[in-house]
C-alpha cells in the first residue's frame, strides 16, 4: 500500500493472483465448505517469494483479495439462505 494524496484514500498494488476453475458466477460455490471438488491456486509474484519462505509451518494463512468481477455495489442484500434483504453500512 502506498500513501495517497487524499486523506481517506489508499492505493493497492497486486502482488499475486488467485486462479480457480470457476469462470462464471452460476455453479461457483459461495462458501468454501461447498467447494470441495474445486482446486484453486494462489500465484505470488517472484518479488514476494522470500516473504513466504516459512509459510508451510503455519496452520492457515489469510488472503486479502480484490474481487475484480464483482457485479457492482448494492446497499441492500439478502444474506445467504435468508429471504429478507438487510441494509449494509
Amino acid at each position: 500500500m502506498t500513501r495517497s494524496p487524499g486523506r481517506n484514500q489508499i492505493s493497492i498494488r497486486r502482488i499475486g493472483i488467485i486462479r480457480t476453475p470457476c469462470a462464471d458466477a452460476p455453479g461457483t460455490p459461495i462458501q468454501s465448505v461447498f467447494g470441495g471438488q474445486f482446486k484453486g491456486r494462489v500465484i505470488v509474484g517472484d518479488r514476494y517469494h522470500a516473504a513466504l519462505e516459512e509459510v508451510e509451518g503455519f496452520e492457515r494463512i489469510w488472503l486479502i483479495y480484490w474481487t475484480d468481477r464483482a457485479d457492482g455495489y448494492r446497499s441492500r442484500v439478502a444474506p445467504y439462505l435468508d429471504q429478507r434483504a438487510v441494509q449494509l453500512n
